[in-house]
């Protein structure tokens, strides 16, 4: 288990020059953990394809995120001399996921506060993902609502064939529509 090769983005993030590593062994060599990590390593030799995300510290103090990946190496023959272990640093990735989720928080919240939901679809499956506190508003049924049809089989019956011709001709022209319908609540 001994290092080949320490390019220069290994450098910067370690603060190890490449003659301290290259031609020793890892655990030696840095005490960088996520290189030296047995399990995942032991893994990779064994010809699998180990891959995680650690969260480190930077070198000003703040957190840095990576995706460290052990990949098998194999000869021309296909058996297995050693491992490959890749690392990219992730932190912005993981930043922007973060400030995502606050958003979207923050939306709920809003939508909610107004009692209003916001429902999106995937118009190739014809599938439905929609805001937790849109829920309560179509929830007629104790049956999930994961399509389309879910949706329109919850309106008033007089509304259903309107419903779907509007949804059906937004999807044809890939525009959009605006319309009213009422749903059927389980009061009746």
């Amino acid at each position: 288990r001994r290092c080949v090769l320490w390019n220069p983005f290994m450098e910067r993030l370690t603060g190890i020059p490449a003659q301290d590593v290259v031609g020793r062994p890892l655990a030696q060599a840095t005490s960088f953990g996520v290189l030296s990590e047995l399990e995942s390593m032991d893994r990779a030799l064994a010809g699998h394809h180990v891959e995680g995300d650690v969260e480190r510290p930077d070198s000003s103090g703040s957190s840095a995120w990576l995706l460290v990946t052990h990949t098998p190496l194999k000869n021309t023959d296909g058996d297995i001399r050693g491992a490959i272990i890749t690392i990219h640093d992730i932190t912005e990735l993981k930043r922007a996921e973060d400030a995502l989720r606050e958003s979207q928080k923050r939306t709920s919240t809003a939508l909610a506060s107004l009692g209003v939901g916001v429902w999106e679809v995937d118009l190739e499956r014809r599938t439905v993902v929609w805001t937790e506190n849109a829920s309560p508003l179509l929830a007629s049924s104790p049956d999930p609502i994961r399509t389309l049809a879910d949706i329109v089989e919850r309106m008033h019956p007089d509304d259903r064939a309107e419903t779907t011709s509007a949804i059906d001709r937004a999807i044809a022209t890939k525009g959009g529509f605006d319309l009213e319908s009422r749903v059927v609540v389980p009061e009746g």
